[in-house]
């Protein structure tokens, strides 16, 4: 047996991930993803994993990611396979 420990997953969310309020991310850019909702309003990806503020490059972004309107990604294509 090994005395490894397991880093839980991390996975990213690309075009096709979905926010916890039915949004899903529609359109990829290196300055945070946009997200569509159902009710055709828009968002960013906020928080993802590397710098915050690294001039026009966004960290990408994971499941569990917050949206400027204060959504949270929930699932990710990603997760499937």
């Amino acid at each position: 047996m090994s005395n490894e420990q397991k880093a839980a997953p991390h996975f990213l969310t690309t075009i096709g991930a979905l926010a916890e309020r039915c949004g899903r991310v529609t359109k990829a850019g290196i300055a945070g993803d946009l997200i569509r909702h159902v009710d055709h309003s828009a968002a960013r990806i906020m928080s993802g994993l590397g710098p915050a503020d690294y001039g026009e490059f966004a960290a990408p972004a994971f499941v569990c990611s917050e949206l400027d309107n204060g959504d949270t990604m929930t699932n990710s294509p990603e997760c499937e396979g």
